[in-house]
Parts: C-alpha cells; structure tokens; sequence
C-alpha cells in the first residue's frame, strides 16, 4: 500500500545529496537491530550530527531524504533544489547541509541532503522516521539483510563471509533503483526493480498486464501512498512468481497507471511484500543479489476480505477507499463515511497498528456489523473477491 519510491533528481541539478564518496566502510561484524515497525520496512537508528534518529532503508529512492520537521527542529539552514518528479506529480523539494551523518559503520561528513515533508507517511504508516537512507548511500556498499536475527549490515563489496544461496542478477541504474528479473505466471520480466521502501509484494506497470491475460473479475483495486500523492492501483493475485531460483505462489500484485516508482525503464517492482519471505544480500559494485529462505516462520499478510481501507483514528474509522467488487462496495459504503464501532466495539486511534483492525481480514463467512458515527448500521459478509 505504500511505496515510498522517488526519482529525486531536480531539474538542472546533478545530486541532492553526494553520498557516493568520502565513506568508512563499515566492517563485517557491524549488525543493526531492526526497529519495530507496522508494515515490513527496514528502520534502524542513524546518527545526524550527534543526534540518533530513526532511518528507512529504501533502494527505490534514487537520494537520500531528511524529514522537513526534522530540519526545522535543528535550525538547519533550508534552500529550494527543484523540482522533483514523484509517479507523475512535480514536488517542490529543499535542501540543507549537515555536518555528520552515520549508518551502520559509513560515516559523511559535510555533505548536501535532501528535505522533504514526510508528515503524511508517518502518519499512514504509524511509525515515524527522520530520514530515508537512498539508492546514492546504498550502491557503494554491500546490504545485507537477515531476517531470522531481525538485522541488517552495510559491508565491502565482495567482504567475506559471503552469504550463502541462490542468485539474481544485478545492475545500478543511471537514475538510482537496482534492476533484476523475475517471471510472473511464467512470462519473463527483465525490467524489474528492487525497492525495499514498498510494502507491496509485487508493482506491475498498467501498460505490460496484457502480457498476463488477467481475467477482470480476478481484479480489484487499492490506494498507494508515495511521496506527495495518493494513487489508486489495480490488485490481483499472480499465481506464480520465480524469483532467484525460488519459486512463490498467490503473491499480490498491483498495477500502477504511471511508471513504477516514477522511473519509466522498469516494467515491474518487487517490495517488502515478497523481500521478506527471505534473507538476502544486495551488493551493487559486484552487479549481485543472494537470497535465501529464512528459518523464522514469514509473517502472515492475509488478503482483504472486507474491501475497507481507512485510517483509525480518536474520532472512529475514516474510510479513505472501498476496493473494487468487495463486500464493502457491494454494502454500499464511500469514501469519508465515519466507522464508529465494529462488532459493537467502540473504535478508536489504537486500532491504526493494533490487533483490532484484523477483522478486515477475518475469515470468509463472518459477518462483521459497522455502526456509523451517524447512527445507521451496515453488514458486511467478508469474502475472497480477488
């Protein structure tokens, strides 16, 4: 739902930020703990000019990004950079200047960095972070990321030990996101993007799903948050996805009218979704991936069975989207309307990253009653309808 990608180059300018040079490297025994988060992203603390803040680890955002809040809290000095494009929208972007900054072992000193408002995702996510870690600080380095110890670690390209696995290949692209392939119901993707600041399992590209020959009633839609908009993409379910030699089932798959992640070369990304099932390594100057199944059980991200898509908030559930042929559209319910209580219970802002919200993906069959802020009631009988 949230895809978090950027094409931050401004118009007329070269680089935001210039993290590519200047760089400890980190050494091979330097693991960060992963901090709790709703949705499966990479946050760990990083270090700006003395202070410890939470970052998000993205490839798909080609540089490196410091919340605007942030920014303001520190005083520090703010100048206009351009205009960046994000899935088709211009945002206007600033820039400031630090004067330390480390993550896991790779130290910056005096360098440029770019500044946007990051309030709206936080606020979706229901897990801040100060800073977004790019595709400009990740290429020089090797990322490891180990699910089964919750960590990850920045090393040499080509440090020993080397993780041991299967392969996919690798390239850094001229504008930022890493490229690899993968095949979809067994037609091949050569154009695929590794972003791991998207919670999606799989982003297709609008204008390549004919390859698929996706029946419509197989398909429905849903809202994306990215940096600066709200975007409805259609959602289905590929019935089979390889992958680096491993072979998945049922993974879901969005469709997005723009070029995914705003970069047009790609026809398809591979998110959170479907990286966590594994451990993997992404070693860009060695144009490698290795993954490997992970030994801790995959977390379970069971599909849409009622069709709502909202935020929980003190004045009840806000309903941002109603996903297509669900058992909420078939109810009658919009955008905007006000969901007070569910099941008689009374709804509030606890429920955004709580274990309350989980009716909305109960079992096929339960019926499930909304009480509207207003009075009237509604009933939903949850079903798979994608």
């Amino acid at each position: 739902m949230f895809a978090l990608a950027c094409n931050c180059m401004a118009q007329g300018q070269t680089s935001p930020t210039a993290m590519q040079s200047g760089g400890v490297a980190a050494t091979e025994t330097e693991w960060l703990e992963l901090k709790p988060a709703a949705y499966p992203f990479l946050i760990v603390d990083a270090v700006l000019d003395g202070e410890t803040l939470p970052a998000l680890i993205d490839t798909g955002t080609s540089h490196t990004i410091l919340d605007l809040g942030v920014a303001r809290r520190k005083a520090m000095p703010l100048r206009h950079l351009g205009s960046f494009d994000v899935f088709g929208k211009t945002v206007e972007t600033q820039g400031t200047d630090f004067a330390s900054f480390e993550f896991g072992g790779l130290r910056q000193q005096a360098q440029p960095m770019a500044v946007l408002d990051l309030s709206d995702l936080h606020a979706q996510l229901g897990t801040p972070f100060a800073i977004i870690i790019g595709a400009d600080f990740l290429s020089t380095h090797a990322l490891q990321v180990d699910w089964d110890h919750n960590r990850v670690r920045l090393s040499s390209s080509g440090a020993s030990p080397q993780p041991t696995g299967t392969e996919a290949p690798l390239r850094m692209t001229p504008d930022g996101p890493f490229e690899t392939r993968l095949s979809i119901n067994g037609h091949e993707f050569d154009h695929t993007a590794i972003d791991t600041g998207a919670d999606s399992d799989l982003i297709l590209r609008k204008a390549v799903l004919p390859r698929l020959a996706i029946a419509p009633d197989r398909m429905t839609d849903r809202i994306s948050q990215v940096i600066g908009r709200i975007q409805v993409e259609g959602l289905f379910h590929a019935d089979a996805v390889q992958f680096a030699g491993l072979h998945f089932e049922r993974i879901a798959t969005s469709t997005a009218d723009t070029a995914v992640s705003g970069f047009p070369q790609f026809d398809v990304l591979v998110g959170m979704g479907l990286l966590e099932r594994f451990n993997f390594m992404i070693d860009a100057p060695a144009k490698r991936m290795v993954v490997s199944p992970r030994k801790t059980p995959i977390p379970d991200r069971p599909s849409s069975t009622s069709g709502v898509i909202g935020n929980y908030t003190a004045e009840g559930l806000i309903l941002l989207h109603v996903m297509r042929g669900s058992p909420a559209a078939k109810a009658g319910l919009k955008i905007n309307d006000r969901i007070c209580k569910v099941d008689g219970q009374m709804v509030d802002a606890s429920w955004q990253n709580g274990a309350q919200r989980s009716w909305s993906v109960g079992k096929p069959g339960r019926k499930v009653n909304l009480t509207h802020c207003e009075g009237r009631e509604t009933t939903l009988t949850l079903t798979e309808f994608y």
